[in-house]
């Protein structure tokens, strides 16, 4: 006979033997899909065998077939209440303290309920194929270790001594057929046994109370909700920096990674603190080396090391198997740095994924790797590459930018700054115009190249306010020279004269050509609002004390 068919012949005698029990071992050992899931555990998940045997059989028993849509069940929920279950937990932080088994067990089930997910296709196949109908489930249970009930019982007793001494009997009987191989007949169930009653989580139920939430208190915890960086990047969140080769995206996400793994105000401006610093893992898939180097130099120039910081030097490939592996290792770097993992960097996409990054289907299995990380606690930061033929929008699929949480272009400019442009910010207010930095060259401390030569890096910070007002306003040569030694007199009202004589200096003339260039430069600032001008004195219009 047809193993498979064996399978599904001896899977529905046991349920009409036993009034709808949840299938045991025994009936499972014979199941098509047992070994390649049995693989993934060990071989992709990497459980020992003994873990990745309960795991496989314990998702085995808890998944059925929907009679009305023929999709995939598991605990008689969909896709979307698994992940949501999963979700909740996550948010209660009992996720992540459950055994070893029920937490891997909700990464399996999803897998094979998403039907978007090629980890898993032909299991599935097979599951789907050969799955009981969850109307045949009656809920009553077989007295076997490791089974999370399917349908689970409202008041949960002790069992009597009678199952206690069957139950022993049945671990002996389970025992011996892993070590010889026999089989095993079903249990049958005692006359008074009562199926429990199932307890659903009804969408609509979830939609009501969605409909009926009191609006003050919503927006109390819109208003509560937690940020990695106050004003740019929730916490927990998901997004995107993106911009042409070259144009120091890199650094300026360094930088920002610098700012939460140290506690540090981002640029030092009070507006972009940090609530809550930890590990940030940055995924150098594209130059560690360079990133280490670019790590000293602004550890260097801010005065705070960062040692939590942590570089790693591989690419993942977060459209496969990859996104559950790095997420686990965070779990354990966690564990052994004794700190919470805030922040996750991938630079960049196209070295992080093996798939098509224009394909719907590849950039989807993409996001819900990086998922699996964010559901861990930590925001994901993707570097990324703007559109060949737009500089405003990724390259790739739409996908990515509808997954996004937040997003920021970046753009540079030929008086090396770099502008930060936001294109996308869920639940969190605009910033109102582009943030611009300046990008300068540091000597590395203590370093020497292989020729003797000092190791050099990039770093950035703020722009000043007249390199600023370039980036945005395009000021010509001449209006940058004026605004620029104004503020080089560090007071916020400037002489007329003070003024044209510094520009006359930074010039190297002081002929009628020069006198006609300030006047100029003066004159257009203050049409365009920059500068106010009186008899006798200048002042940049946002520092006028009038």
């Amino acid at each position: 006979m047809n193993p498979a068919r064996s399978y599904s012949e001896t899977a529905g005698r046991y349920i009409d033997a036993t009034g709808g029990a949840t299938l045991s071992e025994e009936v499972l050992s014979d199941h098509p899909a047992l070994d390649m899931l049995l693989d993934h555990a060990v071989q992709v998940v990497g459980l020992d065998e003994e873990i990745a045997g309960d795991l496989t059989y314990t998702a085995l028993k808890q998944i059925t077939l929907d009679d009305a849509t023929g999709n995939l069940l598991w605990r008689h929920e969909g896709l979307t209440e698994a992940r949501e279950e999963l979700a909740e937990r996550q948010r209660e932080g009992i996720h992540s303290e459950a055994p070893i088994v029920e937490r891997h067990l909700f990464s399996m089930a999803i897998a094979l309920l998403d039907e978007e997910d090629e980890t898993l296709s032909e299991p599935r196949r097979l599951v789907k194929e050969h799955a009981i109908h969850d109307r045949r489930f009656t809920g009553v249970e077989p007295l076997i270790d490791n089974v999370v009930p399917l349908r689970r019982a409202q008041q949960p007793q002790e069992p009597s001594q009678a199952e206690h001494k069957e139950q022993e009997a049945l671990h002996h009987r389970v025992a011996q057929r892993r070590r010889t191989g026999a089989t095993m007949e079903p249990r049958q169930p005692a006359n008074d046994e009562a199926p429990a009653k199932p307890t659903p989580k009804p969408k609509h139920q979830q939609w009501l109370d969605d409909l009926l939430a009191d609006d003050d208190a919503e927006l109390e915890r819109i208003a509560a909700m937690p940020m990695l960086v106050n004003g740019l990047i929730p916490a927990e969140s998901y997004g995107y920096v993106f911009g042409a080769s070259g144009v120091g995206k890199s650094f300026v996400v360094l930088n920002l990674a610098h700012a939460v793994a140290t506690g540090s105000n981002w640029l030092g401006e009070p507006d972009y603190t940090v609530e809550k610093p930890g590990i940030v893992v940055y995924v150098a898939a594209e130059g560690a080396n360079g990133v280490r180097v670019r790590k000293r130099a602004m550890e260097q120039e801010t005065g705070v090391n960062a040692p939590l910081l942590r570089i790693l030097s591989a690419a993942p490939m977060m459209d496969g198997p990859d996104g559950h592996l790095l997420a686990e290792t965070l779990k354990e770097l966690e564990n052994r740095m004794g700190e919470p993992v805030r922040m996750v960097v991938l630079d960049t996409l196209s070295q992080a994924m093996e798939g098509d990054q224009n394909a719907a289907e590849a950039t989807g299995a993409f996001v819900r790797g990086c998922q699996e990380v964010q559901a861990n606690g930590a925001a994901v930061a993707v570097v990324h590459h703007s559109g060949l033929s737009d500089e405003n929008r990724m390259r790739g699929s739409t996908n990515l930018k509808a997954a996004g949480d937040f997003e920021f272009c970046i753009k540079g400019s030929t008086e090396s700054t770099i502008g930060i442009h936001q294109t996308k910010a869920k639940d969190l207010e605009p910033l109102g115009g582009a943030l611009v930095l300046k990008a300068r060259k540091v000597t590395i401390n203590g370093l020497q190249r292989a020729n003797g030569e000092p190791m050099t890096s990039l770093v950035v910070e703020k722009a000043s306010l007249a390199q600023q007002l370039n980036a945005e306003s395009k000021l010509s040569a001449n209006e940058r020279t004026l605004m620029e030694v104004m503020q080089d007199q560090g007071s916020a009202v400037v002489g007329k004269d003070e003024a044209r004589q510094a520009f006359y200096k930074a010039k190297g003339d002081s002929g009628s050509s020069a006198r006609q260039a300030f006047n100029r430069a003066l004159k257009s600032l203050g049409e365009r609002q920059l500068v106010h001008a009186n008899d006798d004195d200048l002042s940049l219009y946002m520092d006028d004390p009038s």
